[in-house]
Order: C-alpha cells, then structure tokens, then sequence
C-alpha cells in the first residue's frame, strides 16, 4: 500500500525522475502517510514489536503533528493511492467513499458524508444529506 502512495505523490510532480523523488522527499503529506502505515504495519506485529518500536511511532507522529499539522490515527482505515491536500480539515465521524478528489482549503464537517468530488473552497456539511457550499 505504501508504495501506491508515494507513487500517487511521485506521479503528480513533472520531470526527471531526480526531481520527482527529491520532490517526494521534501512532502509533508509523504511523511505523514509514511508515518501513518508505519503505525498501522505496527498494529499487526506481535506484543515485543510493539513495545520496542511504539515509541517510536508516537514521536514520529508528534513530529508531523507539530510540524505540518497532519494528524492520522493509525486505525483509520484508508486505501491505496493516499494524496494528502493542501489546507483540509475533515471533522470527527467523517466518511469518504470511493476514489474522492478533495480541493484546496475545503473543510469537512463532522459525521458529514462525501460521495463525490469537493471542489477547492468549500464546506461539506451533513443537514441531512451531502451538501457543498461553496465558501468566498
């Protein structure tokens, strides 16, 4: 799964294949996914693994917590081909189905459901129903 994600982010970027991998290299959201299924490969390790190598994850995860801002829980369950966009907040309870293309600076609320494409500057709300309104 991890090497669908950073071919997702290696894909996206145009040029050499020096400058794509340097481009992968200097991602926050690259380091965020690569951080996110480390912890979650460490959830199906045996009892000794996790205790030598949870700390780690955790400090690995406070860094690109405090750093860029992106926090994953490492049980969220998402699939392969991960991207991680530019100024998204997705509330508590939200659920993404399918392969969604989320904008720039959009904000999903809580337990809000989204089952298409979010364009850039939006609000996705749950009142009832999928609802994008688009914000100036």
């Amino acid at each position: 799964m991890l090497k669908k994600d950073i071919l997702r982010t290696y894909n996206l970027y145009a040029g050499s294949k020096l400058r794509k991998t340097i481009g992968c290299y200097r991602s926050p959201g690259v380091h965020a996914v690569v951080v996110f299924r480390f912890g979650q490969w460490l959830l199906k390790r045996n009892i000794f693994a996790r205790c030598i190598l949870t700390p780690l994850y955790i400090f690995l995860s406070y860094r690109i917590k405090k750093n860029w801002g992106i926090e994953i829980p490492r049980r969220t369950r998402i699939g392969e081909g991960f991207y991680i966009g530019n100024n998204v907040y997705i509330g508590p309870g939200a659920k993404i189905f399918g392969k969604i293309t989320i904008g720039n600076n959009v904000k999903i609320g809580a337990n809000a459901v989204v089952y298409k494409d979010v364009p850039d500057n939006s609000l996705v709300v749950l009142s009832p129903g999928h609802t994008i309104i688009p914000r100036k």
